[in-house]
């Protein structure tokens, strides 16, 4: 088979060739591919990252073309009720933050089936616009009554965007900004249609956490890059751009919400930023042997996993989420069909498929009700308490045992 995918040997925020590998995962498929069929052949590419000697941006190394990875999306965010939460507080936040008037543009990038920008829309926002390029989630958007484009955002298409409105006041790319392949050309297109006093907010998984939190598991093709604040702030200076103020959340398991503008244009929250890259250098992010320590922190968490899970037989076990972060847990902790029968997910689009790589199948939690399962693995464990909630409403009393992987192996009974 074809193995169509690039080598990147150059820093994609900086443009330096002294970097250097660090991680070396498992080989996997596509994590976010959920095949149909269990005996479709799938893909397997490299999975290793890289880290610039000369910025300190970690990044992956091998690029799958984002065309094959995002054109038919199966991720939604409006199934988790803790991300619909976390939206609502973050559009009340950018309201009242930065004065948001009812006619002003607002611009959401790679908005998914517009969980975000719904609840601008439900406030009387005139001109709310998405960006998405998933063909399958077009009609979701026009349903919320969000002018949806679909297409892939970069700087030669953000032409077509300022014809087609205005310059934005707020424009927005959440758990996208690792997702890009040519990031200069992102900002770029960023830079060429915000407001001269506008500004850019995105979030993104934060470095600091994935260490801390040992989430290797965040490690898949989708994300070309590991953001960090230190490697940030000198790729928007070098654009004209000024990274002003950022925030520490626990979306997705711990990210950085990371506010820019034209520079000059805001005040920049200088100590809290300094302060924050100090421990970023404390913690050793932008150095080769941090990340030696890390796999071998990997590798014992997987040792004391399998000896859990051989325990029981694999018709009892049962998985509860199929994000794609899965697909690299499971590849590198060597799980297979000979201990999870199944695995649950409340997406409605990934029912009735298979994980990528490991064939899991996938099914509703109606079906987990009638089961026998006496192991649960969460394996969206960012919404770990979310689900364990829902979970004790049923299992309460039927003697089972939840196991929560990250940040730290816990086994709970129900």
């Amino acid at each position: 088979m074809k193995r169509n995918f690039l080598t990147r040997n150059y820093c994609i925020l900086c443009n330096s060739k002294k970097i250097i590998d660090v991680l070396k995962l498992e080989e996997t498929p596509l994590a976010n591919s959920y095949p149909i069929r269990k005996n479709i052949k799938e893909q397997y590419f490299p999975l290793t990252t890289s880290l610039c000697n000369k910025c300190g941006h970690l990044q992956l190394k091998q690029v799958v073309s984002p065309k094959k990875m995002f054109s038919n999306y199966l991720y939604v965010s409006g199934t988790s009720k803790v991300l619909i939460r976390h939206f609502n507080k973050y559009c009340n936040k950018m309201i009242s933050k930065f004065k948001l008037k009812k006619k002003d543009f607002i611009l959401d990038i790679a908005c998914n089936d517009g969980t975000f920008l719904e609840f601008f829309v439900k406030k009387k926002f005139m001109n709310i616009v998405g960006v998405e390029p998933a063909k399958n989630l077009r009609n979701i958007n026009i349903r919320k009554k969000i002018k949806i484009n679909t297409i892939f955002f970069n700087e030669t298409n953000s032409f077509t965007l300022k014809k087609k409105y205005q310059k934005f006041k707020l424009i927005s790319a959440n758990n996208v900004f690792a997702h890009v392949p040519n990031l200069k050309s992102f900002a770029l297109g960023v830079k060429n249609i915000l407001d001269n006093k506008g500004v850019f907010v995105f979030e993104v998984s934060y470095l600091l956490d994935v260490i801390n939190k040992l989430s290797f598991d965040t490690i898949y093709h989708e994300h070309m890059s590991y953001h960090a604040l230190k490697p940030l702030i000198s790729f928007f200076n070098s654009l004209g751009m000024n990274v002003f103020d950022f925030d520490l959340i626990d979306s997705q398991g711990g990210s950085i919400r990371v506010y820019v503008c034209h520079a000059g244009q805001r005040r920049i929250f200088k100590n809290k930023i300094n302060n924050q890259i100090i421990k970023e250098f404390k913690r050793g992010l932008f150095k080769k042997k941090l990340y030696e320590k890390y796999y071998k922190r990997m590798t014992q968490e997987k040792i004391k996993f399998q000896r859990y899970i051989c325990k029981y037989d694999s018709k009892f076990v049962f998985g509860f989420g199929a994000p794609a972060k899965l697909t690299t847990f499971s590849h590198f902790f060597r799980i297979d069909r000979n201990q999870i029968n199944s695995i649950v997910d409340d997406n409605k689009l990934k029912q009735k498929r298979f994980s990528p790589g490991q064939k899991f199948p996938i099914i509703s939690y109606e079906k987990l009700k009638k089961s026998q399962c006496k192991v649960i693995i969460i394996f969206a464990w960012n919404f770990a308490e979310s689900i364990i909630k829902k979970l004790r409403k049923f299992f309460r009393k039927k003697n089972v045992k939840v196991i929560v992987p990250f940040p730290k192996l816990r086994i709970i009974n129900l």
